[in-house]
């Protein structure tokens, strides 16, 4: 009798460890997704794979994604898995029979049968976090007979990664230059680089250099990981007044500001066009020299150079003739002038370049 009794206190302990066992591996597991479900009389690797779908190869910061998770084994019903992902949040989706552990860890509530034949499917999302490295997501799937038994039950595991964004540059501003100068705008332009993002730039300019004002230059956006030229024009400017300016541009990766500059705007008074003259002054732009003739009128001229920060440039000015000069621009440095002339009481400019 107590023989007996010993058996059946031996059979009700295996029967509770078996329900055990086997309900709590139906229900799905945790920390198998690196080691898979293999061991103490549990599954067998080999022949089901995992796929996950879902994640672009470059996830995009705090963007959630609706992701397909797949574990197919062609001889078997029904699967189940468990997933973990090192960084952002998993969230479930209702009706998939999944079961959250945490916010990083994921798994079957019980084995799911094949939606095709030999692949069960599972729906989940996943939200990347507002910064952070590579994305690794590991998996472990065990395809089943759906007996209730471990037995010829086969598990598989895998491991996904994805990049982090690309951390944006911000731009690059160069060859800042103005021209076009008169007595109410001038031209402004300069060098940018986009550093691979989309740019947009700006000319600020004011009487002082706190600025206040600008206007946007062209083209816009400005793209690509090459400089572009861009321009820009400054109107409604007081004639003979000095202004401040500089070129400011601004992507994802943040703003770049060139070094503060300053021109002065001509005299509105009696200023004119050479166009709108008989003179002639070549060559533009200039090495060692520019030629000024004037046959029409051989009377004697006063010649002022200014530098795009309004400041004036000593050079020398050789008389060839009545109405021919010769100026000498060897002594300047690279960048962009005007010439001023003054000839019986009216004033004309010129613009030219080094």
């Amino acid at each position: 009798m107590k023989s007996k009794k010993l058996q059946f206190i031996y059979l009700l302990g295996f029967c509770t460890l078996a329900y055990f066992i086997f309900s709590s591996s139906s229900g799905g597991v945790t920390g198998k997704a690196t080691s898979g479900c293999g061991g103490n009389g549990c599954h067998t690797a080999g022949n089901t794979t995992i796929n996950l779908s879902g994640i672009p190869a470059t996830y995009v910061y705090g963007t959630t994604y609706t992701c397909t998770l797949a574990v197919t084994n062609i001889a078997k019903v029904a699967a189940g898995f468990d997933l973990t992902v090192n960084l952002g949040t998993i969230q479930t989706i209702t009706g998939q029979g999944t079961t959250l552990f945490g916010t990083t860890e994921l798994h079957h509530s019980a084995p799911k049968l094949d939606s095709i034949p030999g692949t069960a499917f599972w729906l989940f999302k996943w939200t990347a976090p507002a910064s952070g490295g590579q994305l690794i997501v590991n998996v472990a799937g065990n395809a089943v007979d759906n007996t209730g038994t471990s037995s010829n039950d086969f598990f598989g595991t895998n491991q996904f990664t994805f990049a982090a964004p690309a951390v944006a540059t911000s731009p690059t501003v160069t060859n800042v230059s103005i021209n076009g100068i008169t007595s109410t705008g001038a031209t402004v332009n300069a060098s940018v680089n986009a550093n691979g993002s989309n740019t947009t730039a700006v000319i600020e300019y004011g009487l002082t250099a706190a600025y206040g004002s600008s206007t946007a230059m062209t083209p816009s956006p400005i793209t690509g990981i090459t400089p572009t030229a861009a321009t820009g024009n400054i109107t409604g400017l007081t004639p003979n007044t000095l202004y401040h300016y500089r070129v400011k541009a601004t992507n994802a990766g943040g703003i770049t500001s060139s070094t503060d500059a300053t021109f002065t705007t001509l005299n509105a008074a009696s200023v004119n066009s050479i166009e709108q003259s008989n003179i002639e002054i070549y060559p533009n732009p200039v090495i060692d020299y520019l030629m000024y003739n004037n046959k029409a009128n051989p009377n004697n001229v006063q010649f002022t150079i200014i530098a795009v920060n309004g400041t004036s440039q000593l050079v020398q000015i050789e008389k060839i003739s009545n109405g021919n000069y010769k100026i000498q621009t060897n002594t300047l440095a690279t960048g962009n002038y005007v010439l001023l002339m003054e000839l019986d009481g009216k004033k004309y400019y010129h613009h030219f370049s080094k």
